[in-house]
């Protein structure tokens, strides 16, 4: 907290800094607020937790249910994944009946959104996530892609 090195406004002090931006500044930052929230309003979490979840999103006019597991980070949704589906979602027209391969996949949260969009989808990951994989993508793209999405292993190295 404190003056930032030219001494031109507030950083990491909440309501002062807020106080030393000018309009476009706090323009800006009340929009990345909004969107934030947006993706945060498309995601439901059920109250109660064991090794096994599921959690349900909303993006591309569907809803999306995801099993993941708490004892894995392949198989969780991080929040850099509900971004990215915002993204494509507001961009359909950059990746329908493209070839796109989600290195990575996790939980496929991203592979599906970009199916539903109409992509020609390979999602990848490391062996032992590829039944979950699997499963999400064939649950939630099932009567709603236009291309039957792929999973594949990763080799990685």
């Amino acid at each position: 907290c404190g003056l930032d090195k030219k001494k031109t406004r507030y950083t990491g002090c909440g309501d002062l800094e807020i106080l030393a931006m000018n309009n476009t500044e706090k323009q800006e930052k009340l929009e990345d607020e909004d969107t934030s929230s947006e993706i945060m309003r498309r995601r439901f979490v059920p109250n109660v937790f064991k090794s096994t979840s599921w959690e349900i999103f909303h993006f591309a006019g569907c809803e999306i249910k995801i099993t993941e597991t708490t004892d894995c980070y392949g198989a969780y949704v991080w929040p850099s994944a509900m971004v990215l589906c915002y993204y494509l979602e507001h961009s359909p027209k950059e990746i329908i009946d493209k070839n796109v391969i989600e290195i990575g996949s996790g939980t496929g949260l991203v592979s599906i959104v970009a199916s539903v969009l109409g992509s020609k989808v390979t999602a990848t990951d490391l062996p032992h996530l590829l039944n979950n994989l699997q499963y999400n993508i064939s649950q939630n793209t099932k009567m709603r892609s236009k291309y039957l999405p792929q999973v594949r292993e990763l080799q990685w190295g």
